[in-house]
C-alpha cells in the first residue's frame, strides 16, 4: 500500500468518524432538550442543525479550490476544532446566558 492510498483510507475513516460523532451529538442534544425544555425545542434544534449543514455545504462548494489545495493541513485542524467546539458548546448551553 503506497502512501497516497493509505492517506485516502485514513481520510475516509476520519470523515466517517466525524460524521457519526456529529449525528450522535445532534441526537444527544435533542434528547437533552426534550427532557429539559419540552419537546417543542427539539424541532428548533433539528432546524438549526440542518441550517448549519446547509451553510457548511455552501461554504465548501464556494471555497472548493482553496480548501482542496490546503486540505493536507486544514482537514486535521478542522476535525480537531470540531471535536473541541462540541465540548465547549455543551458547557456553553448549561450557562445562564444560553438558557431559554
Amino acid at each position: 500500500m503506497n502512501g497516497r492510498s493509505s492517506y485516502a483510507g485514513r481520510l475516509l475513516i476520519a470523515t466517517a468518524s466525524i460524521s457519526v460523532a456529529l449525528i450522535a451529538y445532534q441526537v444527544a442534544i435533542i434528547q437533552l432538550l426534550s427532557l429539559i425544555q419540552w419537546h417543542h425545542y427539539a424541532n428548533m434544534v433539528i432546524s438549526i442543525a440542518l441550517l448549519g449543514f446547509g451553510a457548511a455545504g455552501t461554504v465548501l462548494s464556494l471555497m472548493r479550490q482553496p480548501l482542496l489545495k490546503n486540505s493536507d493541513t486544514l482537514l486535521p485542524v478542522l476535525m480537531i476544532l470540531c471535536g473541541l467546539l462540541m465540548v465547549v458548546s455543551v458547557n456553553f448551553s448549561r450557562s445562564g446566558f444560553a438558557r431559554f
